[in-house]
């Protein structure tokens, strides 16, 4: 590759870059079902059912118990059956919601390490996936650190609460309007995919806090793809949202992930030769549409 003149195109100001967001994702924006068979979370059958039951049965986590009185904690989480005045209200418990049900579908489906290893049984590439509430700085190559409404990362947080974006697996967004929601989420999808070449699409949870529906929006080249709004007030809304993270939890490695496995973040492999990524030229910084990225490269040993 030639050097020309550096070209990062992040030099564009929000406002342009909400804009160009909001025009690319107008006509592709698709409500699908992302729990069906071959779509990024489907889960078996029976492995939704079991969780589902553990969910019910040995955690008591039911749309009824959800409403009932007491601060709201991980082993417990709270939702006012009104919905909340203040989306920052609604973080932590929506938080507490997410991970309790993470909880239980790792401990209802996943093998220890040690038996997985043992029995030659795939782990999930999420096994240690957890979520986090709006604490954390997110850290931006090509911008302004940000706040996110909540994300979820590999582990625990870093100590200090900052992290690269190359590290956050999916984002949460609250708002009321959908519009708002959707247009936050472009926004943190985009940075994924800027700072994380490897990936082909951003996940993110959108939650509105006055009505309590939830959506699972996954961002891609093509444009967005939505579940339909997922109730908490509601036994089968209750019961899909646990099916979407099932389903999380059920991809098996990078290549199910859709993460470029010939490269790392700094790195090629090419030809069977490894060439280190000594700067960018041009980056195309948009959501939708070609990934264009021109790099500066230095051959090294054989792959």
């Amino acid at each position: 590759m030639s050097e020309t003149q550096e070209s990062v195109s992040s030099s564009s100001s929000s406002n342009e870059i909400d804009d160009r967001l909001l025009k690319e994702l107008r006509g592709a924006t698709f409500c699908v079902d992302l729990t069906a068979q071959g779509s990024i979370f489907y889960a078996e059958p029976n492995d939704v059912r079991d969780v589902l039951s553990r969910i019910q049965q040995q955690c008591h986590l039911t749309t009824d118990t959800l409403f009932g009185d007491g601060i709201s904690s991980e082993s417990n989480p709270r939702f006012p059956p009104q919905g909340f005045d203040q989306e920052t209200d609604s973080f932590k418990p929506l938080v507490h919601f997410l991970n309790a049900i993470l909880h239980v579908t790792k401990e209802t489906l996943r093998p220890t390490a040690e038996v997985a290893s043992y029995k030659g049984l795939p782990q999930c590439y999420l096994s240690s996936l957890r979520f986090h509430s709006h604490d954390v700085e997110v850290i931006d190559k090509y911008g302004d650190p940000l706040r996110l409404h909540g994300l979820g990362i590999l582990g625990e947080l870093p100590a200090g609460g900052k992290i690269p974006w190359e590290d956050v697996e999916v984002t949460i967004e609250v708002s009321g309007p959908i519009d708002a929601l959707i247009q936050q989420a472009a926004i943190h999808a985009r940075c994924s995919l800027l700072n994380n070449k490897r990936r082909f699409f951003a996940i993110s949870i959108g939650f509105n806090h006055i009505t309590l529906e939830a959506f699972f929006f996954v961002f891609h080249r093509s444009g967005l793809s939505s579940s339909r709004p997922l109730s908490l007030r509601t036994q089968q809304g209750f019961q899909d949202i646990a099916k979407h993270i099932v389903g999380m939890m059920n991809i098996r490695d990078e290549a199910e992930y859709c993460l470029d496995v010939t490269r790392s973040q700094n790195m090629f492999c090419l030809n069977e030769r490894y060439y280190d990524v000594l700067r960018v030229l041009y980056l195309r910084d948009g959501l939708c549409g070609t990934s264009t990225a021109i790099y500066s490269l230095n051959g090294m040993k054989p792959c």
